[in-house]
């Protein structure tokens, strides 16, 4: 065969190998639609859309496969000693792994989305500390790995099996002598018009002229599941990249010791009066204490609810009888509710970050860096409230070896940290991947509580999280009767009453303990709140503040509505100065980047929400709502230097040190 003739054949081959690309890479995304079709209203537009803007966003990563095809096949097929076997050969096995790819990653990214309703985002890089075997149980428990693994496997043979018969029979061969100048043009010419194509839509990108990004479809008049299939496990996966940079704030130590100390200063408003300028940066966090507003408690207990949303404590929602156990505690006398609270992130880890360290961990993770297990952060709880004289326990209904919590926590000051299978707690036998039911985990805890010795301690639930797999009838969840007060189009979601039936388990039992705790120990302090808002994506809730708000509950003797104001607003940050301003002495030196409730504290804000007294709204867009009843007091605003502050000094902290320059 001549050079001509064998240019030809691989021209097409190559052409061939674009267009199986192309096919199977829009496959993967339709796959994902069908078998993640119930987070999706189905609607035809919307489908249109998912293929039209799929197909540009594929376009963009095409050249990825074709040039490895290129560069493996091609080529190489071009020597004169080059076999048409070997070449076939080698074409399907490039191919075939092509597909494995493909179909792997494909479904990586569909089960990612099943547990955080997103593809691929800056937490994927978070699994490099993770115990990758907890991983796999995690998984396995919801999509058995004997399913999946041969699953994966036959549908990429089935595509070798259809690329190795068009390998072999798609090419057309012209009749006649193509040995000339002709052939060789035309072959030629089907080389350089994808070529020609894709430096188009180089210049595209590079230039003004609008292109297709993760950015730009996130703006898309589409649901947000459409937005999530349109995006390719390449441009999923650059998503995630640029995620993590923003959210790990680069930047930051580039800026001038000048900048820094103004962003610090911005902490607390004494510090721009006074003209106060420090090198170590903990110094800006450093607070006195107004004097005690209750009795030194003999327990502190920080319940922290696995998703432990708001929207069912309120009175719109009373009818489905969810959170009585809660709302009865909030009707006793010794009890404040600060409805306008937010959660630090979506995420469970994420809300240890301020509970534990005082760090805000937006766009940053103590969790997961070196600083945390160096030193102690002047901000966290536990050495604080051993200055209080107060020993310090975590108690967590997992493994410690779940996002390095075990080893965050102790680092960070605790005295005892107690997980499943720990001395007192429940056995491993009462474990499902995520946690054990938390009746087992609030008995523990009752059963191996200090009598003489006062506690903080900071519990965190599991039972309220996938896999829902509590018998709630047998726990008496009156279920016919929640179904029937739902509203009619919810009422045959299974699925939602089951979820929603483990939220009213958790709060059975989380008011049980309280109950119980209060008998037992009768001067304890109790602070309820939750990790995150639920994750369900269909419920019957509606608005900024339903959807995403926590409660911030505190009971206890002495407490009462009165010591917040009545505009309070906070977040999990505002947790530990509210606790030590509610049981210090006057003069108490403490750290704290937030403000305390008691004082007054106007706004907070989580990864994705801002608030105020009187609006909510997403920090990556303009969109705003006003709360369903305003929380009296002024209007105040959103403090988007404040927040940079907070973000400014938890990076520059966990990443750099104490200091702003070196002493």
């Amino acid at each position: 065969m001549s050079m001509s003739q064998r240019f030809f054949r691989e021209s097409q081959r190559l052409i061939l190998s674009g267009l199986f690309f192309a096919f199977l890479m829009m496959a993967i995304r339709l796959f994902f639609v069908l078998l993640r079709h119930k987070f999706w209203t189905f609607s035809l537009p919307e489908l249109w859309a998912i293929i039209y803007y799929g197909s540009w966003i594929d376009w963009r990563y095409l050249h990825v496969p074709v040039v490895s095809f290129f560069i493996l096949v091609t080529l190489p097929a071009l020597f004169p000693f080059s076999t048409n076997r070997f070449i076939h050969r080698l074409s399907i096995a490039v191919v075939g792994l092509w597909a494995l790819f493909f179909v792997l990653v494909g479904g990586i990214r569909a089960i990612y989305y099943g547990y955080f309703r997103s593809s691929f985002n800056q937490f994927i890089f978070q699994a490099r500390t993770e115990d990758p075997w907890l991983i796999l149980a995690t998984v396995n428990h919801d999509y058995p790995l004997w399913i999946i693994v041969p699953a994966i496997l036959m549908i990429s043979l089935f595509l070798f099996w259809v690329w190795h018969y068009l390998d072999r029979d798609a090419f057309i061969y012209w009749p006649g002598a193509y040995y000339g100048k002709t052939s060789a043009g035309l072959s030629a010419l089907c080389l350089l018009v994808p070529v020609f194509f894709y430096g188009n839509m180089v210049y595209a990108r590079e230039s003004e002229k609008p292109t297709f990004t993760w950015e730009t479809i996130d703006i898309l008049p589409v649901s947000p599941f459409a937005r999530e299939a349109i995006l390719n496990d390449f441009e999923s996966f650059a998503r995630a990249q640029e995620l993590y940079k923003t959210y790990w704030r680069d930047g930051i130590e580039d800026m001038p010791p000048e900048m820094l100390r103004e962003q610090f200063i911005r902490l607390q408003p004494r510090l721009s009066q006074n003209g106060e300028i420090y090198n170590n940066i903990e110094l800006y966090a450093r607070r006195e204490a107004r004097g005690a507003l209750i009795e030194k408690p003999s327990h502190v207990f920080i319940i922290i609810g696995e998703a432990y949303s708001q929207w069912p404590l309120l009175d719109k929602y009373s009818a489905y009888h969810l959170a009585d156990g809660m709302k009865s505690l909030i009707a006793e006398r010794e009890t404040a509710w600060v409805k306008p609270f937010v959660a630090n992130s979506t995420y469970t880890s994420a809300a240890l970050i301020p509970i534990i360290s005082g760090l805000t961990g937006v766009r940053t993770s103590p969790l997961h860096e070196p600083e945390s297990y160096r030193s102690l952060y002047s901000t966290s709880l536990a050495p604080q409230m051993t200055k209080l004289g107060y020993q310090s326990h975590f108690w967590y209904g997992g493994p410690g070896n779940w996002e390095q919590v075990r080893p965050f926590v102790l680092a960070q000051g605790f005295t005892n940290f107690h997980g499943v299978g720990d001395p007192g707690m429940p056995t491993a036998e009462k474990l499902s991947y995520w946690g054990v039911p938390d009746k087992y985990l609030f008995d523990s805890i009752l059963a191996t509580l200090p009598d003489n010795q006062p506690t903080v301690n900071v519990i965190l639930t599991t039972s309220n999280h996938a896999p829902f797999n509590i018998d709630l009838d047998k726990e008496g969840f009156p279920r016919e009767n929640f179904r029937a007060a739902l509203p009619p189009e919810w009422q045959k979601e299974d699925e939602l009453i089951n979820q929603l039936g483990h939220f009213w388990y958790a709060d059975r039992e989380m008011t049980r303990f309280i109950r119980e705790t209060r008998q037992k120990h009768p001067g304890s302090l109790f602070i309820i709140t939750g990790d995150h808002p639920d994750r369900i994506t269909r419920k019957p809730v509606e608005g900024f503040f339903e959807w995403e708000t926590i409660p911030f509950i505190v009971q206890g003797p002495g407490i009462s509505q009165t010591l917040f104001p009545i505009d309070t607003v906070g977040g999990q940050i505002n947790l530990i100065p509210t606790l030590i301003e509610l049981i210090a002495p006057q003069g108490f030196t403490y750290y704290s980047i937030a403000p305390s409730l008691t004082e007054g504290s106007y706004r907070a804000f989580s990864s994705q929400y801002w608030i105020t007294n009187w609006e909510m709204g997403k920090r990556s867009t303009e969109e705003a709502q006003s709360h369903p009843n305003r929380f009296g007091g002024t209007q105040k605003f959103r403090d988007t230097d404040w927040e940079e502050a907070t973000l400014t000094y938890t990076w520059w902290r966990i990443n750099k040190g104490k200091y702003i320059e070196n002493p």
